[in-house]
């Protein structure tokens, strides 16, 4: 009888264990700064000579229409950074909403005109490189500074998921990215100023059909974001 009890006892016991089910962490994001919603765009249109200026769109002629400024690689709606963490681990995000299209494709074939289409770019990047960041920006020295993401991607409606699966990615294939933040901090006049541009893949110089940028000189001579440094700073969490 003992016996019998204790062979209950013990299936009860595996049975709960077995039961069990433990869910992996995973990244969360733990700190959001406010978004940058405003900025200068201003590039050199090498025809003319002269200096086009538009709002959050750097491009070669004056852009109005969502059409328009899908064509165009450096836009945004909003940047954000975000600081995600896993127990001991932590990234820094650069977050921003952008405008983009296509054509559409069937294999070769044409099938239709151009598409814009709004979507979500982030930059995950490590502690030390946001730190060296934070730190460059206090310097109005006008030095063009870059630094290489950890790794980058577009995101679907889910924005943590997507972060997560790309560093599992990163872990699992190692290789260095090629996309590259670049920026300086400078005074002009009696202001001081940020100056940027958004990730790019400066290696391949990367083309899509149907974008116009021509720029993609690894310095902002000819093309860049503007905002004030306090603006620009209120994206530094930390």
């Amino acid at each position: 009888m003992k016996k019998i009890l204790l062979l209950i006892v013990l299936l009860i016991t595996i049975t709960s264990i077995a039961q069990k089910r433990e869910e992996n962490k995973v990244f969360e994001i733990i700190a959001k700064s406010p978004k940058l919603t405003i900025a200068k765009g201003w590039m050199k249109n090498d025809t003319s000579g002269k200096w086009v200026e538009n709002k959050n769109v750097i491009a070669t002629k004056k852009v109005y229409s969502f059409s328009d400024i899908s064509h165009y690689l450096q836009n945004f709606e909003w940047i954000q950074i975000a600081k995600i963490a896993k127990d001991n681990e932590e990234y820094y995000v650069i977050i921003y909403r952008m405008v983009g299209g296509k054509y559409e494709y069937e294999g070769y074939e044409y099938l239709s005109g151009w598409t814009p289409f709004k979507s979500t770019k982030f930059l995950i990047i490590t502690p030390a490189v946001y730190q060296l960041f934070k730190a460059k920006i206090q310097y109005t020295e006008g030095k063009d500074i870059s630094f290489n993401a950890y790794t980058s991607g577009t995101s679907g409606k889910n924005l943590i998921e997507f972060i997560n699966s790309y560093i599992n990615m990163k872990k699992e294939y190692p290789r260095k990215t090629t996309f590259t933040f670049l920026f300086n901090s400078q005074t002009e006049g009696d202001k001081d100023i940020v100056r940027f541009r958004l990730g790019y893949d400066y290696i391949t110089k990367y083309r899509q059909q149907g974008i116009y940028d021509t720029d993609t000189d690894q310095n902002l001579d000819n093309s860049y974001f503007e905002v004030s440094k306090n603006e620009f700073s209120k994206l530094l969490i930390d």
